[in-house]
């Protein structure tokens, strides 16, 4: 038998590996659970004589995923431009002209900050507000398709007292009656999301502007700037950004942000007087704790990850051809590229290149799919 002086002495000296196991076995089974998810959409929903009623409805969700999205960039983007003020900067640089160097050189450097603290917000913004509509809107998607809801024959065996699998099957019930989730309701499930979000921003500009800050502190933006930079300063302020800050107050994993969310928007709605407004409060208290719930999922996590990846990856494209275009170019002359290319996550419409790229990711549909069929009565027919 081992001692624990030995156990303690075997995870001090090995900790590292553990860790570094945990989480490659962590990221697999999300990997399988999305993989597996997408195998069951396409036998649930593919009849073979044509598209199944269920495989449109699935559909129907996925486009009212990017037209939810699209309604709440302008919001999202008004909050940003106002907490990062790069245009105020701007008309002060040019009514600068007569001041003294000094005053321009705080102006640039501050025009600086604030450019780049805007670029790298968006590109995390835009990742998580698709995740959280995904979620929502497939959850909702999920409770409002009559294919997909569980019939409550029996009581299956559980680890839960009476009272407490009593609770959770009535808030089922109630959630796949006909009236629980009217389109009030619905809207004001899907609205919660852009006024929890606005609250996380000041603490995360916050976040992002110290890690901008400590990049770029030495870099004057007299200074041409190359390919290798650029690519290396993605690196080193992502790195600030989703590391988990040891001394600040509030600290948090960026994978994080959507459960907080989810926790506050529960919060909300429960000391709210949603019934005076006529909306089913207990349908959203519901929803919001199966929101929690999801929320708090590697494959959430997983999901969210990827999506950051692939904005950055075009991101970094976008501005690397700026760069690889001139011979010389300085920071001052790219800061205003900068800026064409971050407004351009945020366009409201179908010419949205970054919604659509994200639209298109395998893992974003299986994710979907997860929570979509999650409650489909039937296991789907295993392949022979």
């Amino acid at each position: 038998m081992f001692s624990l002086k030995a156990v303690v002495s075997f995870w001090r000296s090995h900790r590292r590996k553990i860790a570094i196991f945990a989480l490659l076995g962590t990221a697999l089974y999300s990997a399988y659970r999305l993989r597996k998810a997408y195998n069951n959409l396409k036998l649930q929903l593919d009849t073979g004589a044509g598209v199944s009623p269920l495989h449109k409805k699935f559909e129907t969700c996925q486009k009212t995923i990017a037209l939810t999205v699209f309604s709440f960039l302008p919001l999202l983007k008004s909050r940003l431009w106002e907490l990062t003020q790069v245009e105020n900067t701007v008309r002060q640089l040019k009514a600068s002209a007569a001041q003294v160097e000094q005053t321009k050189q705080e102006l640039w450097e501050k025009l600086k900050v604030e450019t780049f603290t805007r670029f790298f917000c968006g590109a995390y913004v835009l990742p998580l507000l698709f995740i959280v509509v995904t979620l929502k809107v497939s959850l909702l998607g999920r409770y409002l398709t009559e294919e997909l809801k569980v019939p409550f024959n029996e009581r299956p065996c559980t680890q839960f007292t009476d009272d407490e699998m009593g609770k959770l099957f009535q808030e089922l019930r109630n959630l796949q009656s006909s009236s629980a989730i009217d389109k009030g309701t619905q809207q004001a499930y899907l609205d919660t999301t852009c006024t929890c979000l606005d609250s996380f921003m000041d603490i995360f500009v916050g976040r992002v502007k110290k890690s901008v800050e400590e990049v770029f502190e030495h870099m004057s933006v007299t200074e041409a700037i190359d390919a290798n930079f650029w690519n290396s300063a993605i690196v080193a302020i992502r790195e600030s950004i989703e590391m988990v800050p040891t001394n600040e107050e509030n600290s948090y994993i960026f994978t994080e942000i959507p459960r907080l969310m989810a926790e506050q928007e529960l919060h909300m709605i429960e000391s709210s007087n949603l019934e005076a407004k006529g909306l089913n409060k207990g349908s959203l208290i519901a929803l919001m704790n199966e929101t929690v719930d999801i929320a708090e999922g590697a494959d959430l996590h997983e999901v969210l990850m990827e999506v950051v990846e692939i904005v950055f990856e075009i991101l970094k494209k976008q501005v690397s051809s700026y760069i690889e275009t001139s011979t010389k170019i300085t920071l001052a002359q790219l800061l205003p590229k900068i800026q064409s290319v971050v407004s351009q996550i945020f366009l409201d419409s179908t010419s949205n290149s970054y919604v659509h790229a994200i639209s298109e990711l395998d893992c974003v549909e299986n994710f979907a799919a997860i929570i979509f069929l999650s409650g489909e009565k039937h296991e789907p027919p295993s392949e022979s």
